[in-house]
């Protein structure tokens, strides 16, 4: 009876269950950040979410990560936000973040801000990594490890898709 208890849990394992929920982010999305940057801390994060952007030769997505509440894709007043810029809707694969000046549309490269009042761009980063580890749809979700200069911030995040 151990032989069946064992082959059948090894079975339902290679179906591909590994407990991801889509709906998991509802209704804000989540996000976690430790770092500071220019002696700032970053976060704690309320708000995730990811939203288009039309821009016919720029940037097309963004993931967003807000220190302060308010609707989906709605541009805070105050806090700080982690921004993360794709020139395409972000898909599962691990992307690399370039510098300002590297990163141009079209490109598998990401860029992330930190913005502060309503848009203000606080610090851009240097380099680092963006991990999606689940595609788009309802929530997607991923790692970052983002540096600025000589400041680092990490976290994850699973970010709520903005209609």
């Amino acid at each position: 009876m151990k032989f069946v208890v064992a082959v059948l849990a090894v079975t339902l394992g290679a179906c591909g269950d590994d407990g991801y929920d889509p709906d998991a982010c509802l209704p804000d999305g989540k996000a976690d950040a430790d770092g500071v940057v220019k002696n700032q801390p970053i976060g704690p994060f309320v708000r995730a979410h990811q939203v288009a952007i039309n821009q016919p030769s720029g940037p097309s997505h963004a993931i967003v990560l807000d220190e302060v509440a308010g609707a989906c894709g709605e541009v805070a007043q105050t806090g700080k936000r982690l921004v993360f810029l794709f020139c395409q809707e972000p898909i599962n694969v691990p992307y690399t973040i370039a510098s300002e000046q590297t990163f141009h549309c079209p490109t598998n490269d990401v860029l992330a801000i930190i913005e502060t009042a309503g848009g203000t761009d606080f610090a851009t980063a240097t380099s680092g990594t963006i991990d999606i580890l689940h595609p788009p749809g309802g929530c997607i979700d991923g790692v970052y490890a983002a540096t600025f200069g000589v400041d680092e911030v990490t976290g994850t995040f699973d970010a709520f898709a903005c209609d």
